[in-house]
């Protein structure tokens, strides 16, 4: 029994799927649901969207993610482009080929944001030196992704329903496949050029809920789900003999807990702790990939992250210089089940330009009844 329980964990060598990782998300091990409240929401929660005050364009806001291994085999990445055989190749093993470069220009309004968004990424892992493989996946997607939110007055006083969808439209090209050695030894380009062809269109909606319920005027707990993709994003049709990879869909519940420092302060001077369940959907999942917990602390313009995802430590920061926004963070991802830990550091930078046409809106201060102030804390 403790062999097919061994054999059926191995069966998922992927990666947990994210269709878009954010850096302060990531930041926080990926518990964002629940707390997600600037321009990232449209991915991860769009009720998020009902918090924001400011009427920004984001116009440039390139994002690199890198893992650990990518600069340690640029050497035998160059050997294996020009001799890819069995000896080449076991230097290969256990490394993780991964990059993911992206930019997502959004108009970000009260209540509202779209945007286009691009991305490109490739993953390459070697396994197995028994019977050599590769597990390759190259996707490239761009299209318009936008999103609404807002907000209700809840059940009791200090409490507040929000309420938000988001869809995207996307085209994508690529593929994800698990290759044998003896196939890429006798590739040729034609082979090579099939795999990188797949290209079609598809569309995703993402709804998404929050409620806050304040404990005092300097305490709250918030809640919050998402179903990102529901029903899955696919692209092309069933007549389409080689269609991308599908974005698979995302079922996240959450939990946090918010102390503001200042109760006339909204934004800035805080300290977050927050708790999720992601992929509820999927039956195929190690329960202990599905944990994420992270906390965060605000101090004016500079914001400290740290998290646990997947069983990883996840470190982050951001500062906001009004017009520029700079943030980094380091994350794990597993890429089988725990029980044969596969787990891959990976690094992302993001830089931001932003121009705010009303100038930075201050929250109004909080009132003890809020009711003055419906979309904000």
């Amino acid at each position: 029994m403790t062999l097919l329980w061994l054999l059926a964990a191995d069966a998922r060598a992927w990666q947990l799927e994210e269709f878009y990782r954010g850096t302060r998300a990531m930041g926080m091990g990926g518990a964002y649901t629940a707390v997600a409240d600037d321009a990232d929401s449209v991915f991860y929660n769009p009720a998020g969207l009902a918090l924001n005050s400011n009427y920004e364009f984001r116009l440039i806001n390139p994002k690199i993610d890198l893992s650990t291994d990518d600069i340690g085999v640029v050497s035998d990445l160059r050997a294996a482009a020009t001799k890819l055989d069995g000896p080449t190749l076991t230097k290969l093993f256990g490394q993780h080929i991964y990059g993911d470069v992206g930019v997502f220009p959004v108009v970000y309004f009260p209540g509202v944001a779209l945007g286009y968004y691009y991305n490109a990424q490739t993953h390459i892992v070697s396994r197995n030196l028994a019977f050599p493989q590769i597990e390759a996946s190259y996707t490239k997607d761009n299209g318009v992704v936008g999103g609404i939110g807002h907000e209700f007055k809840g059940f009791a006083k200090r409490q507040f329903l929000r309420a938000g969808v988001s869809v995207k439209w996307l085209s994508r090209q690529g593929f994800r496949q698990t290759i044998p050695l003896s196939k890429l030894v006798t590739a040729d380009k034609t082979y090579l050029t099939s795999l990188t062809s797949a290209s079609a269109t598809g569309w995703g909606a993402t709804p998404g809920i929050q409620y806050e319920i304040g404990l005092d005027r300097s305490n709250e707990l918030l809640l919050g789900t998402a179903w990102q993709d529901i029903g899955d994003m696919t692209f092309g049709n069933d007549l389409q003999a080689n269609r991308p990879p599908p974005v698979r869909s995302n079922l996240s519940a959450g939990m946090a807990f918010v102390h503001r420092f200042s109760p006339t302060a909204r934004a800035t001077n805080n300290f977050k702790l927050s708790a999720e369940v992601r992929h509820l959907t999927q039956t195929d999942v190690d329960p202990r990939l599905r944990l994420h917990a992270g906390a965060e602390l605000q101090v004016g313009s500079v914001s400290l992250q740290a998290g646990i995802a997947q069983d990883s430590l996840c470190l982050g920061a951001k500062l906001d210089m009004f017009f520029l926004e700079v943030s980094a963070v380091t994350y794990g991802v597993e890429n089988q089940s725990v029980a044969f830990m596969d787990r891959e550091q990976r690094y992302m930078l993001q830089l931001t330009l932003k121009f705010d046409v009303m100038g930075k809106q201050k929250p109004p201060e909080r009132d003890e009844d809020r009711r003055k102030h419906p979309r904000s804390y």
